[in-house]
């Protein structure tokens, strides 16, 4: 007896319970004879001895009964590796020691001549200041911090660390609650509602919002398709020629035959502008009128600014056709000044037709430089002729470069003024002339331009013949003549 080591700890991790400011570990022996005295051993062996070392900070705790084994060994369980049925026997057992402890606390404070050690006995059971039916602060002698402190020996409960709690423990029901087995809620059997009528709708066809819904959809595609489409019904080989001016009543001279036969003069709107000749200063007197400026290559028609282009992945439009043909302004000058005074001039033919383009500052290879692979030819300005026109608004940009020593600055014009400025690089690669833009023009209302990379082969007597190619692999032909 007293000598099988159940549990060891300190007494510094728990909260001692007590009253009068005596913890209830310091009269434990008085206690457990107190029980044995008033109501049996078997319930004062369900509390361990304790017993202190010499410094008074660890606590031991022993079995407080023999072993009824004929070996003398204990049959030791913890509670929380006891079975369900071990747990429930010991429960029963600890269930009637509570019940027992309480009844004695009662008659015990029902005593009004209590002093000394009974009185201090009583109070650790039992506090008539505290509601009966509450067990709060009540029982204190026989509280321990958890179901951990608690074993069953030779199937009887042993609890040790009694009159001790966990600091943030609150005390409150039975001091063997911890021990109770966690009920399972059974669900509750689920009641099937039986089935909801269906509800007959009586509103007629004309109030049924989801109706009008569906009666708005094929519209909303219509719509759709619309703004989709609208792409497909315009002539894809519009050119636009932004270096001309945009006149209110342009007066260009009519195709003249050749023949014996009368001249006819188509509808306005069926009018082709092959062999037309162009007056860029528009002085030529003449009954054809246009809305727009009129290139001089056959397959452009008068502008428009509603055109849509094949590149749609860039903010410049490009004509289609437009090349070394498209004349400049300051070029036909002479030209027209002379075909408009000179009123016994009339075409022999075809060949006749029309006049020669002035290439006097189109843009030349010499055949040194392109060997040397030096750009120095270029330096100085250049204007660029390419039927490019703004995607946003259908309206015509121009476009200039300046070049010093292989670098120079591209300059975006548009129609309102706004210009757009961007740095671009030279290159000679396999005797071809190569002005690649390094970043995109950026305008001063912060507006961008993608800029085309622009290659140039020789052509005859060392003349060049230009491209603009856009990322995507679209090209448009480009004149490029120094200022």
């Amino acid at each position: 007896m007293a000598n099988t080591l159940l549990r060891s700890g300190d007494i510094k991790d728990f909260k001692m319970l007590g009253y009068d400011g005596k913890a209830a570990y310091l009269v434990a022996t008085q206690i457990r004879e107190m029980f044995r005295v008033k109501l049996g051993k078997q319930y004062a062996d369900y509390l361990a001895i304790p017993q202190r070392n010499d410094q008074g900070n660890i606590i031991d705790w022993y079995i407080p009964f023999d072993s009824n084994q004929p070996d003398g060994q204990y049959d030791i369980i913890p509670w929380t590796s006891a079975s369900e049925s071990e747990q429930e026997s010991a429960l029963i057992l600890l269930k009637e020691f509570e019940h027992k402890v309480m009844n004695l606390g009662k008659q015990l404070a029902s005593n009004p001549n209590l002093d000394g050690d009974q009185l201090l006995f009583s109070r650790l059971i039992y506090d008539p200041q505290n509601s009966v039916d509450n067990a709060e602060s009540n029982l204190m002698a026989i509280r321990f911090p958890s179901n951990q402190f608690v074993y069953i020996v030779n199937g009887q409960p042993v609890i040790t660390f009694w009159g001790f709690v966990h600091p943030q423990t609150p005390q409150v029901n039975s001091p063997f609650y911890c021990l109770e087995p966690v009920r399972k809620v059974t669900p509750a059997a689920t009641v099937t509602p039986p089935p909801m009528p269906k509800l007959i709708n009586t509103k007629p066809w004309w109030k049924r919002w989801w109706v009008w819904l569906l009666g708005l959809l094929p519209l909303l595609l219509l719509l759709l398709a619309f703004f989709l489409l609208r792409g497909c019904w315009l002539n894809p080989k519009i050119s636009v020629n932004p270096s001309l001016s945009l006149p209110e009543n342009g007066n260009v001279s009519l195709p003249v035959v050749n023949d014996d036969k009368k001249v006819e003069k188509e509808p306005e709107r069926e009018l082709k502008t092959e062999n037309v000749v162009v007056d860029n200063r528009l002085g030529v007197a003449g009954n054809g009128i246009v809305n727009g400026a009129i290139s001089g290559d056959a397959n452009t028609i008068p502008n428009n600014t509603n055109v849509a282009s094949d590149s749609a992945d860039h903010s410049m439009l490009l004509g289609n056709n437009e090349g070394n043909n498209t004349p400049s302004p300051d070029a036909q000058d002479d030209k027209n000044e002379q075909n408009s005074t000179d009123p016994t001039s009339t075409p022999s033919g075809k060949d006749n037709a029309t006049p020669a383009v002035d290439q006097t500052n189109n843009l030349a290879l010499p055949a040194d430089a392109i060997k040397q692979g030096s750009t120095k030819f270029l330096n100085g300005q250049w204007s660029v002729n390419g039927g490019i026109q703004d995607k946003a608004t259908g309206k015509p940009l121009q476009l200039s470069y300046n070049f010093n020593d292989g670098n120079g600055e591209v300059t975006v014009t548009r129609s309102d003024g706004v210009k757009c400025t961007g740095n671009v690089g030279t290159n000679i690669k396999n005797a071809n002339l190569d002005i690649a833009g390094n970043t995109e023009a950026i305008c001063s209302d912060n507006t961008k331009y993608q800029l085309p990379k622009i290659q140039c082969t020789p052509g005859n007597n060392n003349k060049a013949n230009c491209q603009g190619i856009y990322n995507n692999g679209t090209s448009f032909p480009i004149t490029m003549k120094k200022q």
